[in-house]
């Protein structure tokens, strides 16, 4: 069983060139990644992300890919970072503020 993810995608320094033909090319493997820069906002399960993106930097060595997830379940969020075949994991760490007794509003 899978989860679906929302995806987002940013890329620096730029998107590089051929980049958007050659997802093309590939599309059944990419068809998430592809909404994603067309900031088509639709949940996928796109299982192999982490493999599929490894060899996307690879293609693409000098572009750091930082792809987001938001997971269906609440709370479950993350950012991984790509770049010429490496991976960095970084999940999201939800923190709250502690109580503060001087922050209490009026109820309306």
């Amino acid at each position: 069983m899978g989860y679906y993810t929302y995806f987002k995608v940013d890329m620096k320094p730029e998107e590089p060139k051929g980049l958007r033909e050659y997802l093309y090319l590939e599309e059944d493997r990419y068809y998430a990644l592809i909404d994603a820069l067309e900031e088509i906002e639709e949940s996928h399960k796109w299982y192999d992300h982490e493999d599929d993106m490894i060899e996307l930097s690879r293609t693409f060595p000098d572009t750091l890919f930082e792809l987001h997830g938001e997971v269906e379940e609440p709370g479950d969020l993350w950012r991984k970072y790509f770049k010429n075949g490496k991976i960095q994991r970084c999940p999201a760490q939800i923190t709250y503020e502690e109580y503060d007794e001087s922050k209490l509003q009026e109820a309306k």
